[in-house]
């Protein structure tokens, strides 16, 4: 990793444990017991990340804060969300990262933040404030999470696929939502376009930490490609970057402000889109080395992937489990499989992307059935016909959700 190179979030990591659905597609972590990750050994990769309690930086930080920028007006930026330690009950000291909201129980952030935590119990949303409060009070809501999941082509070196989703254990009521910049309004984040970041981050660009309890934003001009790769070298800068900055310096993200959006408004309608994600930097604000940030156009259909698959299977579970119980598997299995089922649905959509033949996947229901059977088998040895009924139930939704990873990873 280029020793320019440097993330956006202030809290000290750990390689965390990779569970859950489809690892080779997408890495999703479920809540689970866990220690103390901001304890634990220090990775070389955030050997200097910087929380509001860590000491002096080393030498390759994950820096993200709010420099030179004002004080965000009250309710601006209702979908704005701060990534906590569950572990600390004050908001500010806690916060580490920042986020956005994207639909009730999603929430996006950079991939980096969540990288290295051991379970999704470690971290809490916190929403519905813009102020951190600094006592065991919160202004806004602190939301339980119950997993998360980290693009399957994230390179914690380079940065590049810098994207993860988060789903909370319950839904926010009637939230207000941020909504993601897609390829056909790209246009509305060309070089020279002003875009507008937020964040709890650092507000000090000197060697001297300062984090705020109020939201900050500063306005800054998008950086062609051309340009940034120009500042950082052109293998740093993949497509899956933006950049954004003042030539001279002076306006930037920094560490804090990781995971956190950055905006775009469309001047006609004046609605605001997400179209980056707080990643990494030179530094802050430093001039000539504009900021980075995952471009959402390029990770957008990959997001809305995940969440469908998720929607899928909750739907349909919850269709089934007004069936009798000895119906339970039978009926899960019937609305995902056959020529109009959801699985069905998912394979024409992957072999659509990519490509005639380069996909098979087969849903027929006696290739479903047996292989349902010989893998619950077990299931069934130890726990009865209950075992082997919740083992189908479950795999079956482990499968509609990593095949919707598979057609989501299409994408990148």
């Amino acid at each position: 990793m280029s020793n320019l190179r440097s993330v956006r979030s202030r809290r000290r990591g750990a390689a965390g444990l990779l569970f859950g659905l489809a690892a080779s597609a997408a890495t999703v972590v479920p809540a689970a017991a866990g220690d103390n990750w901001i304890s634990r050994a220090i990775s070389e990769r955030d050997a200097a990340v910087l929380s509001r309690t860590d000491g002096p930086a080393a030498t390759k930080e994950v820096e993200t804060k709010i420099i030179g920028g004002t004080v965000a007006q009250s309710g601006k930026w209702p979908y704005i969300a701060a990534l906590v330690q569950s572990s600390q009950p004050i908001d500010w000291n806690g916060q580490f990262c920042g986020a956005s909201i994207i639909a009730s129980q999603w929430i996006l952030t950079a991939a980096h933040c969540v990288y290295d935590l051991t379970s999704a119990a470690d971290v809490q949303v916190l929403v519905g404030t813009q102020t951190l409060s600094t006592t065991t009070t919160s202004n806004g809501t602190r939301y339980t999470v119950d997993a998360y999941t980290i693009h399957p082509n994230y390179d914690p070196d380079s940065q590049d696929y810098d994207v993860a989703v988060i789903h909370l254990a319950s839904a926010i009521p009637s939230p207000s939502t941020l909504a993601m910049l897609t390829s056909a309004q790209s246009a509305l984040a060309d070089s020279g376009d002003n875009a507008t970041v937020i964040g709890w981050g650092d507000t000090n660009a000197s060697s001297a930490t300062s984090y705020p309890t109020q939201l900050y934003q500063v306005t800054v001009p998008v950086v062609s490609q051309k340009k940034c790769r120009k500042s950082y070298g052109s293998d740093s800068i993949t497509d899956r970057m933006l950049c954004a900055g003042e030539k001279k310096g002076g306006k930037d993200s920094c560490q804090g402000d990781s995971g956190g959006p950055l905006l775009v408004q469309d001047s006609n309608t004046q609605t605001w889109y997400q179209a980056g994600i707080v990643s990494w930097g030179n530094g802050c604000a430093k001039k000539k080395y504009p900021g980075v940030y995952t471009r959402v156009t390029t990770v957008e259909s990959w997001v809305e992937g995940v969440m469908a698959a998720d929607a899928i299977v909750t739907t349909d579970a919850a269709r089934c489990r007004t069936v009798s119980a000895s119906s339970k598997a039978t009926c899960l299995a019937d609305a995902l499989r056959g020529a109009n089922g959801r699985m069905a649905g998912f394979l024409k959509v992957l072999r659509a992307k990519a490509g005639t033949g380069k996909a098979a996947v087969d849903v027929s229901q006696s290739a479903w059935s047996a292989s349902l059977t010989g893998l619950c088998r077990f299931a069934e040895q130890t726990g009865g016909s209950a075992g082997r009924q919740a083992c189908i139930v479950e795999e079956t939704e482990r499968r509609v959700s990593a095949l919707g990873a598979m057609t989501a990873a299409l994408d990148k």
